[in-house]
């Protein structure tokens, strides 16, 4: 398994789904880790490439790839990056329930101060 080949594969699919790709910067060949899916010389890679966003901040996306061995090359089957924008949206819901129930506690206590 040559991870080097691998990474030079799947740079330019994860660039082209970046805000910034020339921000982009790619994790090594030995952080990626890779799993065979099947005897036909399938294989999951997993890895993280950090680029900047629509603000110019610096973010670490993951990405799950399935790639196929034949012959000593590479081949992209299916994958892509991890929806961030639905991790985001699932924490600012939880900030806003959280945020909620503190000035719910709040304005209930001052309510019995006052009266």
């Amino acid at each position: 398994m040559d991870k080097e080949a691998i990474i030079t594969l799947l740079t330019p699919s994860v660039k082209s789904q970046l805000k910034a790709p020339l921000s982009a910067v790619m994790c090594s060949p030995e952080e990626l880790v890779v799993t065979s899916v099947d005897t036909n010389g399938k294989y999951k890679v997993s890895g993280y490439v950090n680029a900047q966003n629509s603000y110019g901040a610096m973010i670490k996306t993951n990405f799950n790839y399935t790639v196929k061995e034949n012959n000593g090359s590479y081949s992209i089957v299916g994958g892509g990056l991890e929806n961030q924008a639905a991790k985001n949206m699932a924490s600012y819901y939880l900030y806003g329930i959280i945020i909620t129930i503190i000035l719910f506690a709040f304005f209930y206590f001052m309510n019995d101060i006052i009266f």
